[in-house]
């Protein structure tokens, strides 16, 4: 759904600056904690994603062909948020943090400054929302008056309970564009 809102100018581009790795059963392609240069697609093969819990490790997704992955932290600019494993041999395409940029990330994401916001919220017809996604102890520090908060480690998970009639204005530092880009994948 994402390369659907790329120009076809810049779909060459982008299948050109693309590099293919051939990759084996068991290797780890991103670590959790580490810092993001590339985002990447699965051409073949499968992959699990799995994080750090206090009880050891929690797997979170299984990935096939087709699969696109890392790009929260290319947006965000924080670290890796869990580990990828290769768990069959296959074909991945590798995209630097560079070309995602030019490419992609200006293409899905919307600014919108703290003085038009006010405007939005008094004059949407749709109704807009805060998303407030940075974590519990950073609310509780310092709340956001008229937000709904959902950690950006949880909002995959919680999608759902979010209605699409609304107008998401999403906050919370760097997290805030991981999360708007997130919301633009479903």
């Amino acid at each position: 759904d994402l390369f659907s809102r790329i120009p076809p100018g810049n779909i060459q581009k982008l299948i050109n600056r693309f590099e293919e790795r051939e990759v084996e059963l068991g290797d780890v392609i991103i670590r959790e904690g580490d810092e993001g240069h590339e985002c990447y697609v699965i051409k073949r093969g499968k992959a699990i994603v799995t994080r750090k819990t206090s009880k050891g490790m929690e797997t979170l997704a299984a990935l096939g062909a087709g699969a696109l992955f890392g790009e929260d932290s290319l947006i965000s600019s924080l670290p890796r948020s869990a580990t990828i494993t290769m768990s069959s041999d296959g074909l991945i395409m590798a995209l630097k943090k560079e070309d995602f940029d030019q490419l992609l990330k200006t293409l899905v994401l919307e600014y919108v400054d703290e003085k038009d916001l006010d405007d939005l919220m008094e004059n949407s017809d749709t109704g807009v929302v805060l998303l407030d996604v940075r974590s519990l102890e950073e609310v509780q520090a310092a709340p956001m008056p008229r937000s709904r908060h959902i950690p950006l480690s949880q909002l995959r998970r919680d999608m759902s309970r979010l209605d699409r009639v609304f107008i998401y204005v999403i906050v919370g530092e760097g997290r805030a564009e991981a999360a708007a880009y997130i919301l633009s994948e479903d």
